[in-house]
């Protein structure tokens, strides 16, 4: 009786709060959402999607609307939002990956024993993928990027501490647990 109880108050809150019904129980949906939020790094993500209810055409300008968009709730930090009202075909990953790819020494593409085009085609696939699908990510490109240390990256224009920002959060990467089979 009180498990009904329960879920019926959460689907109550949910709809209230957020306008929908989950299709799913909202604590699995929470707990898929917190996964995420404690497998990618936060840097490796949008800061802010468009909720899924805006049906903007593909030729409005979304650099224009950007600032309009809520908070990523995928990102560490950010507050909760419904799996399902984001936008499910917003580009979601941010471009630090790129970045991280074009700064690998010579010595560091021959340590992972690859091409550097390679890793641009594999980094141009995680492009691709949706946010559940970051294991696959994680397998080809992230986990041998996160065995290099600092010496192995040339310095950037910025001098940001890169150690801190990009390659400690890439150690910590995890796998999501929600998308394993």
């Amino acid at each position: 009786m009180t498990c009904v109880l329960l879920h019926d108050l959460l689907d109550v809150t949910w709809e209230f709060a957020w306008g929908l019904r989950p299709k799913k129980h909202p604590l699995d949906d929470l707990e898929r959402v917190a996964d995420i939020q404690r497998s990618i790094p936060p840097s490796f993500l949008r800061d802010r999607v468009p909720p899924g209810a805006w049906l903007c055409s593909p030729k409005a300008c979304q650099n224009q609307l950007y600032q309009l968009f809520p908070l990523n709730p995928f990102k560490r930090g950010n507050p909760y939002r419904p799996f399902e009202t984001v936008d499910p075909k917003f580009f979601i990953w941010s471009y630090l990956p790129s970045l991280v790819v074009s700064m690998l020494t010579p010595a560091a593409i021959h340590q992972l024993v690859t091409y550097r085009a390679v890793l641009e085609r594999r980094l141009i696939r995680h492009y691709g993928r949706p946010v559940l699908q970051w294991n696959k990510s994680l397998e080809d490109l992230f986990l041998p990027l996160s065995d290099l240390c600092s010496e192995d990256f040339r310095d950037d224009l910025w001098k940001v501490p890169f150690n801190r920002l990009v390659l400690v959060p890439l150690q910590q990467a995890a796998w999501l647990s929600k998308a394993l089979p």
